[in-house]
């Protein structure tokens, strides 16, 4: 309860804008306790030829419950895709199932498969930002999905929590005066990254999803995948090259130190186009 009321106050008095977004969508609360079990999955069917899979993350910044990412900003701008929507309400990496047990890989991987099968698109993009990102990838891969669009995604368990990294976020002085919004964002990535993936491995044990390994030994074709990372955020750089040597993969800086790069590029009023373009020329040449 305190870890989510200092969340609160530090979101809003230095990140007012995207304390406000999330506002906005439910996923600023701090009580811990929701009414009823929220909705995992919400599906948009358009008849269309694409379908987009978007995976929320685990809204870590916001200590509250995640929201369905990218849903306003595609059912307004992707009209003639359809849409999914998953969320991780547990906030454990998609360990767990809607219900709280474990198996939550299995299932979410087959509940993919299953829209995908239902809704019959030609062409399967999946979708997701930091934890969402992750899981675009991992289930992109698994599903066999054709393209891959991953804004900061996270590769590996020890990325954020690796000392190397908590120290170079708490002792990036210069950022901390120079740009203390994108400081302040990377270092309450960094704390929360602690708790997060302990609370992970707590629960799912050694069975946590590989996903590095899973996109570099693909059950199938490697779907085309474009990864957005911050250009001055240090360990969202690091994490792509990891993939550096896959000729599949297209790396794309932002030019920002934050790990929020959806959040920058919706500020420069580009986001949407960004995707969108993305898909398109992903499609057609498919």
């Amino acid at each position: 309860m305190l870890k989510n009321l200092i969340f609160r106050w530090v979101t809003r008095l230095f990140l007012p804008d995207l304390a406000k977004q999330m506002e906005r969508e439910g996923t600023l609360a701090v009580d811990g306790a929701a009414e009823q079990a929220p909705p995992y999955v919400q599906v948009e069917d358009h008849g269309g030829d694409v379908t987009l899979f978007c995976f929320s993350g685990m809204a870590v910044l916001f200590a509250g419950l995640p929201s369905f990412e990218f849903r306003k900003l595609l059912s307004k701008h992707a009209l003639k895709y359809n849409l999914v929507f998953f969320r991780d309400i547990h906030r454990l990496g998609y360990q767990a199932t809607p219900d709280g047990q474990p198996g939550g890989v299995a299932f979410y991987e087959a509940k993919a498969r299953e829209l995908m099968d239902q809704l019959g698109a030609r062409y399967n993009v999946a979708l997701g930002s930091s934890g969402g990102g992750s899981a675009s990838i991992y289930f992109g891969t698994a599903c066999q999905m054709d393209q891959v669009i991953a804004f900061s995604p996270v590769l590996t368990s020890d990325a954020w929590p690796v000392f190397r990294t908590q120290w170079r976020a708490y002792l990036d002085l210069p950022k901390l005066f120079t740009r203390p919004s994108e400081y302040l964002e990377v270092a309450l990535v960094a704390l929360s990254s602690l708790y997060v993936t302990r609370k992970i491995h707590k629960f799912a044990g050694d069975n946590v999803w590989q996903v590095l390994d899973t996109f570099r030994n693909p059950p199938g074709k490697r779907p085309q995948t474009t990864i957005f990372y911050g250009e001055r955020c240090y360990p969202d750089a690091q994490q792509r090259l990891l993939l550096e040597d896959l000729p599949e993969v297209q790396h794309i800086a932002v030019p920002t130190g934050r790990h929020n790069c959806p959040g920058y590029l919706k500020a420069q009023g580009t986001l949407g186009d960004t995707i969108l373009d993305l898909i398109a020329k992903g499609s057609q040449a498919s």
